[in-house]
């Protein structure tokens, strides 16, 4: 059984960047030039009750597949994203029948007073998460409840892997107070799918990459579908409307390119 959390890690990181590691796996990444002085970074257990943050991942039908971890300073900015490692519990994760994509990292949004997806890549060998930020907060690596794993673990045979347009979204739309939209692309199996974002007079405002794709039956009609989903963080933009711009890429094939709009009111 465990004796408890494990002791929080602290390094003094400046503009060259380094690399900070907790016993548990947990760590950041920082790059060169994503801070200009030197300040002590730290990976902590989070203070305060753990009750409001367990009850909103319950409500979403989501349980914890890793420890709640918080990086500090809280609310630190970076001028480049860094990379979190959030860990989770490999034999949790087999016990409940858990594949990569049934695990999700989710941010703790304090104004909101809920946990917001973000875009992350999974390590199934070192049992971790990497997410991309540019600031800190809380995070942790969920997953689905037992009666969603049972609905959301669809045979991959069922969804067609061909590379084919079948559908575009975002949700929400609009995105009120705060929630991170989601970009929500099928096109059956791509090698590399990126989005572009774009306000109305044409300035991109954000580019990124989609992660790997998850079989989902979304309602929409089309049946189980190889589904790629980006959680686009919002939060340096004003309220307005954008347009997005997806392309998805697979080898000795053409291009598949689409767009769409989304608002984002503050």
């Amino acid at each position: 059984p465990s004796s408890g959390p494990p002791p929080s890690a602290v390094a003094d990181i400046g503009a060259g960047g380094g690399v900070l590691r907790r016993a548990d796996r947990a760590g950041v990444e920082v790059p060169q030039g994503s801070l200009d002085e030197v300040l002590a970074l730290g990976v902590h257990e989070p203070e305060g009750s753990d009750e409001r943050r367990a009850e909103r991942a319950k409500a979403a039908r989501r349980v914890p597949a890793g420890p709640a971890v918080e990086y500090g300073p809280h609310g630190l900015v970076f001028d480049r994203p860094v990379t979190l490692i959030l860990p989770y519990d490999r034999a949790l994760a087999a016990r409940n029948g858990w594949r990569a994509a049934d695990l999700t990292a989710q941010h703790w949004d304090e104004t909101l007073g809920d946990w917001e997806p973000l875009p992350g890549r999974v390590d199934e060998a070192e049992g971790v998460v990497r997410v991309e930020t540019t600031h800190f907060s809380v995070y942790q690596v969920q997953g689905p409840d037992a009666g969603v794993a049972a609905t959301a673990a669809i045979p991959a045979a069922a969804a067609d892997t061909a590379f084919a347009f079948r559908d575009l979204y975002a949700f929400p739309n609009p995105a009120k107070g705060g929630r991170r939209p989601v970009i929500r692309l099928q096109v059956g199996v791509a090698d590399a799918v990126e989005v572009n974002i774009y306000d109305v007079s044409g300035e991109r405002v954000h580019a990124g990459a989609f992660g790997p794709p998850a079989v989902v039956d979304d309602g929409n009609g089309k049946g189980p579908q190889w589904t790629y989903d980006y959680a686009w963080d919002a939060g340096s933009v004003g309220s307005g409307v954008y347009v997005y711009v997806v392309t998805a890429k697979k080898g000795g094939q053409a291009d598949i390119r689409k767009s769409g709009r989304l608002a984002v009111l503050k």
